[in-house]
């Protein structure tokens, strides 16, 4: 449709129109614009744009009178745009937002602009620190179906920044979604700055999501460290808990520093777990992150030898006892969980379902645990049924778990770690 502009508007406008042109060759101001684009520091640039300004004093005053005189949608429409010209000659980004901003305000900018204006006027809102008037922006421009300039990472952060944690966490899980959904993973540093901050926020579930998804696209040893680091900081979980913990990390060859093979060491016990205990020991002298000597391991490893023949020599007996109609719902665990940490699966899992069918058994530990030991033994769809079942405070343990099972594209033998060689 034609547009319509309200007859007292049009000389004003025009007036402003060659004022723009005018300004534009004048030699004082691309000297201004000049000494703007040489500034390296922000105050120096804020400093040269006030300059600018102060130049420009004639040519505001024509804006202000057009912007003044607008009255119908296209009168508004077109002031807008001139404003926004007139922020250019100025190189005033905060000038060109407002002018974006109006132009959306007319109700006249064209359906298929109205993401692109509102992520530039929303990306100057961010990079100025209104974390408001960002999310106002930026939110419009994402709902405008605009997924282009990390907009939906910028809009999660504008939340983060302005405290609105939560509200930030579901925009970027939702945007991670769609990547992964097409075929293309969000970018990591996506998945860095989202469980930066919902970490710091100390939001549990929302750390645990977030990590999940983060190894999911990204595998590596850094990122599983870290994740599973979180995981043991955020859960609130016993040693017991802390442990399958542990195990993943050493699955996942995560260790970042000394205190992770000490938690695991002491996780596991070298009293009860004797050979487990032993592998890590051996894991940490060779990595170069634990000195020569410590004290702990020192220590450690003396218990968990004097403790492995005896160990060993009483598995059969053990396996016989916990295998007896008669045998307690504890003696059964004891047993299970005793031949997954040598690494003897097919007797692990056996005795895991024996002890799930007791009264009173703990289906979520048993379950969990049952699947460590069937993707240990290379049935990772196994482990992922096992994982599926298991539910309350273990469930985040168990979906860091299912993520590793799916990695595993073909079976593979246990860790070496996981128990020393008989």
């Amino acid at each position: 449709p034609a547009a319509k502009y309200s007859e007292k508007f049009i000389p004003v406008f025009q007036a402003a129109q060659k004022a723009m042109a005018a300004a534009k060759a004048r030699p004082d101001v691309l000297a201004g614009q000049a000494k703007i684009k040489a500034a390296t520091a922000r105050d120096a640039q804020t400093a040269a744009i006030a300059e600018l300004g102060a130049l420009l004093k004639g040519e505001q005053d024509a804006i202000d009178k057009t912007l003044a005189a607008a009255t119908t949608p296209d009168d508004k429409f077109v002031a807008a745009q001139i404003y926004l010209q007139f922020g250019g000659i100025a190189s005033d980004p905060l000038i060109q937002a407002k002018a974006l901003v109006l132009m959306l305000d007319s109700g006249k900018t064209p359906a298929e602009e109205v993401g692109k204006f509102s992520f530039y006027a929303g990306s100057i809102a961010y990079d100025n620190k209104d974390y408001p008037g960002a999310i106002n922006l930026l939110g419009r421009a994402v709902a405008a179906g605009y997924k282009q300039n990390q907009s939906e990472m910028l809009l999660a952060d504008a939340h983060f920044r302005s405290g609105k944690v939560a509200d930030g966490a579901a925009v970027l899980t939702k945007a991670l979604d769609e990547h992964a959904a097409s075929g293309t993973p969000a970018p990591a540093e996506w998945y860095r700055i989202g469980l930066g901050a919902v970490y710091r926020a100390k939001m549990a579930p929302q750390s645990f999501d977030i990590g999940a998804r983060l190894v999911t696209a990204y595998p590596t040893a850094e990122f599983w460290g870290a994740v599973i680091s979180i995981a043991r900081d955020l859960g609130g979980y016993t040693s017991n808990d802390t442990l399958d913990l542990m195990r993943l990390m050493n699955r996942t060859q995560s260790y970042a520093e000394k205190q992770d093979y000490f938690e695991h060491v002491a996780d596991v016990d070298p009293r009860k777990a004797p050979g487990e205990a032993l592998a890590v020991i051996a894991l940490a002298s060779a990595s170069g992150k634990v000195e020569a000597g410590n004290s702990f391991l020192t220590e450690a490893k003396q218990i968990a030898t004097t403790r492995l023949a005896a160990d060993k020599a009483s598995l059969p007996a053990l396996e016989r006892d916990a295998r007896a109609p008669t045998a307690s719902l504890i003696l059964a665990m004891a047993a299970a969980d005793t031949f997954l940490s040598y690494g003897e699966n097919a007797k692990a899992i056996d005795l895991y379902k024996l002890a799930s069918a007791k009264p009173g058994a703990d289906l979520s530990r048993i379950n969990l645990r049952m699947g460590i030991a069937q993707v240990d033994s290379g049935d990772a769809a196994g482990a992922l049924a096992s994982f599926a079942k298991v539910d309350g405070a273990r469930a985040p343990i168990a979906r860091l778990w299912s993520v590793y099972a799916k990695s595993k594209a073909a079976p593979a033998a246990p860790a070496a770690a996981v128990a020393p060689a008989k």
